[in-house]
C-alpha cells in the first residue's frame, strides 16, 4: 500500500510540475518574450490594441480628430440608384460588418495628419484620369519584381496570392529577381557635403550676396537721391533748415536699409549652416547600415515599363519589393531646397510684418486701452502666421530625416511604378544573429514568419490602393486608413470599406455580383488557408459578408 501511495504521490507531483511548466510557458507567451515578434507586446500596447480592435474605445483626454458624420460617409459611396440589389448590398454602408473610423490615439496617423487628410469620395476618384481599367482590356496586368535574392519563397508565394485575391480581375505575374546594381547602394560620402559646397564656397556665396546687396543699396540710394532732387527742384524756396532735415531723413533711411539687409544676410548664413549640420548628422546616422537608393530602382522600372520589354503594352503597374532598407537622398536634397525657400519667406515675414508692428504696439500702449488691445490682437495674428512657417519647416525636416533614415515605400502613381521595403516589417529587425536564434527558438519561428506575412500582406494591399489612385480613407475602419506605425497597422482590418471597395471594383473591372463573389471567395481562400492563425477572424468576416449578399439576391 505504501509503495502504491508513493507512486501515486510521485505521479501527482509530476503532473503538477508539468502543469506548472505549461502555465509558465503560456505566461511567457502572454507577457512577451525578450526577443521576436512579442517584443512589441508591452502591456500598455497590448491593452490598447485589444481595446481599439474590439471595442473602439476612444483615447483619454481631448479627441484630436473626429470621424465625419454618418450621412457624409454614406454620400461618399456615391449614387447607387442604377445598381442591382446584390451590388447595393455589396456597397451597403449601413451593414454592421463595417464600423466607422475610430478616434485616434495621440501618436496615430489621424491625430497627427488629420487636418491634412480630407478623404476621397468615389466621385472624386472617378474624376481622376487613368485610374480605371475597363473590363476586358488587355492592359490589366500587374507585375511583382523582387529586388535582390534574399527572399523566402513562402513570402513571395503569399504576396502573389494576396495580391491576386485583392486585385481580382487583374492578372498578377512574378518577374525574375533583379540583382542590385552597385550604383544603387547608398554611399554616405556622396551626400555628406552640403549642396551649396564647402565652408569656403559658402563664404564665397555670402560675399556674392553681400555684393549684390550693396549694388541694390546703391541703386535704391541713387533712386532716392533723384526723388529728393526732384523734390528739391520743386521746392527751391524752402529754408536751409528743411534741407538739413531732409538730409537727416535720407541718411537715416539708408542706415535702416543697410541694417535690414545685413541682418537678413546673417540670418540666412546661420540658417544655411544649421541645415548643413543637420543634413550631415542625418546622413552619417545611417552610414553603418547597408541601404539601397529608391530613385535608381524607380528609374529602372520606368525604363522597363516604357521602353524595353513587352510590359509597355499591357502592364498596368509594376511594384518592386525589397528586403533592404531604402533611402531617397535626391528627395532629401529637394526638401533641403524647400526648407531654404521657406526660411527666406519666414525671415522676410518677420522683417516686413512683425518688426514694424512692434513699433506700432509701443505707440499704441500710450494711446489707451482700445488701441492697445487692437494692436495686441494683430500681434497674435502675426504670431500665428509666423508659427505656420516654423511648423512647415519642422515638417519638411521630418520628411528629409525620413528620406535619410529609411523608407517603407516610394511610389509614383502617374508612372504606375513603386518600390516597397519589408525590412522594417520583420519582427526580428535590428536584432543580432544570436538574438535572432534565440527569438526563433522555443517554437517561435512559425509565429515570427506569420507576423512578417501578415504585415507584408497588409502593406502590399495598402500600397496597391495608392497605385490605383486611392487616398487615405476617413469614412470607415478600412485597409486604406493611414498608418504611421506597425502597431497602428496591426489594428487596422484587411478588408476595404464600401467607399474604397467601389473604387477598387471599378479599377479592376468588377461590375457584377458574380465577379464580386468570386473575389470574396479568393480572399476567403487565402485568409482561411495556412495563415489562418496570422489573420484571426478574417475568414469568418468574409463568410458573413458572402452570406449577406446571398440573402439580398
Amino acid at each position: 500500500m505504501e509503495g502504491r501511495e508513493n507512486e501515486a504521490s510521485k505521479l501527482a507531483e509530476e503532473i503538477e510540475e508539468r502543469e506548472h511548466l505549461e502555465r509558465e510557458r503560456d505566461k511567457k507567451k502572454e507577457m512577451g518574450f525578450m526577443y521576436g515578434v512579442v517584443k512589441e507586446q508591452v502591456a500598455t500596447r497590448k491593452l490598447k490594441m485589444k481595446m481599439k480592435a474590439k471595442y473602439y474605445v476612444p483615447p483619454a483626454g481631448p479627441i484630436k480628430w473626429k470621424p465625419p458624420p454618418y450621412e457624409v460617409a454614406i454620400d461618399a459611396i456615391g449614387d447607387q440608384s442604377r445598381l442591382t440589389s446584390g451590388m447595393k448590398e455589396v456597397y451597403n454602408g449601413n451593414s454592421a460588418l463595417y464600423a466607422s473610423c475610430p478616434s485616434p490615439w495621440d501618436d496615430e496617423f489621424l491625430a497627427i495628419h488629420g487636418d491634412d487628410t480630407h478623404g476621397q469620395t468615389f466621385q472624386q476618384w472617378m474624376d481622376k484620369i487613368d485610374k480605371r481599367i475597363p473590363c476586358g482590356e488587355a492592359r490589366s496586368h500587374i507585375y511583382i519584381c523582387p529586388v535582390g535574392s534574399d527572399y523566402s519563397p513562402l513570402l513571395i508565394k503569399s504576396i502573389l496570392n494576396v495580391v491576386s485575391a485583392f486585385c481580382h480581375g487583374c492578372r498578377v505575374h512574378e518577374l525574375p529577381f533583379v540583382p542590385i546594381d552597385p550604383s544603387w547602394y547608398y554611399n554616405v560620402n556622396d551626400w555628406m557635403s552640403d549642396s551649396s559646397g564647402s565652408d569656403d564656397d559658402e563664404d564665397d556665396v555670402d560675399d556674392n550676396k553681400t555684393n549684390n546687396m550693396k549694388k541694390n543699396i546703391k541703386k535704391n540710394v541713387k533712386k532716392n537721391n533723384n526723388n529728393y532732387n526732384k523734390y528739391d527742384s520743386n521746392a527751391s524756396e524752402s529754408d536751409d533748415d528743411d534741407d538739413e532735415e531732409e538730409e537727416d531723413e535720407r541718411t537715416k533711411w539708408q542706415r535702416e536699409i543697410k541694417e535690414k539687409l545685413e541682418k537678413r544676410r546673417k540670418e540666412e548664413a546661420a540658417a544655411r549652416k544649421v541645415r548643413s549640420r543637420r543634413r550631415k548628422k542625418m546622413a552619417a546616422r545611417s552610414a553603418n547600415r547597408i541601404k539601397v537608393c529608391a530613385g535608381p530602382i524607380l528609374d529602372y522600372l520606368k525604363n522597363l515599363l516604357k521602353n524595353e520589354w513587352h510590359g509597355a503594352d499591357n502592364a498596368y503597374m509594376v511594384l518592386a519589393i525589397s528586403m533592404h532598407e531604402l533611402v531617397d537622398p535626391h528627395s532629401a536634397s529637394t526638401i533641403d531646397i524647400q526648407v531654404e525657400a521657406m526660411q527666406r519667406k519666414a525671415s522676410a515675414f518677420k522683417v516686413e510684418k512683425i518688426e514694424p508692428h512692434r513699433k506700432i504696439l509701443a505707440e499704441a500702449i500710450m494711446k489707451g486701452k482700445e488701441a492697445r488691445d487692437n494692436a495686441r490682437a494683430i500681434e497674435k495674428e502675426l504670431a500665428i502666421e509666423y508659427r505656420k512657417f516654423t511648423l512647415a519647416i519642422e515638417k519638411l525636416y521630418k520628411d528629409a530625416e525620413k528620406n535619410w533614415e529609411g523608407l517603407e515605400e516610394r511610389i509614383d502613381v502617374d508612372d504606375r511604378v513603386g518600390i516597397l521595403s519589408f525590412k522594417y516589417l520583420d519582427p526580428l529587425f535590428g536584432l543580432s544573429n544570436e538574438e535572432k536564434e534565440r527569438a526563433n527558438s522555443n517554437g517561435r519561428h512559425d509565429e515570427n514568419i506569420g507576423a512578417l506575412i501578415r504585415r507584408a500582406c497588409k502593406r502590399m494591399t495598402h500600397t496597391f490602393g495608392h497605385l490605383f489612385g486611392m487616398e487615405h480613407c476617413i469614412y470607415y475602419h478600412c485597409r486604406m486608413n493611414g498608418c504611421i506605425s506597425i502597431d497602428e497597422q496591426e489594428t487596422s482590418p484587411v478588408y476595404l470599406c464600401p467607399v474604397c471597395l467601389r473604387k477598387l471594383h471599378n479599377a479592376c473591372g468588377i461590375h457584377t455580383t458574380r465577379r464580386v463573389m468570386e473575389r470574396y471567395y479568393e480572399n476567403r481562400k487565402f485568409y482561411g488557408g495556412i495563415w489562418r492563425k496570422a489573420f484571426p477572424d478574417v475568414e469568418d468576416w468574409y463568410k458573413e459578408r458572402v452570406a449577406r449578399i446571398d440573402n439580398a439576391l
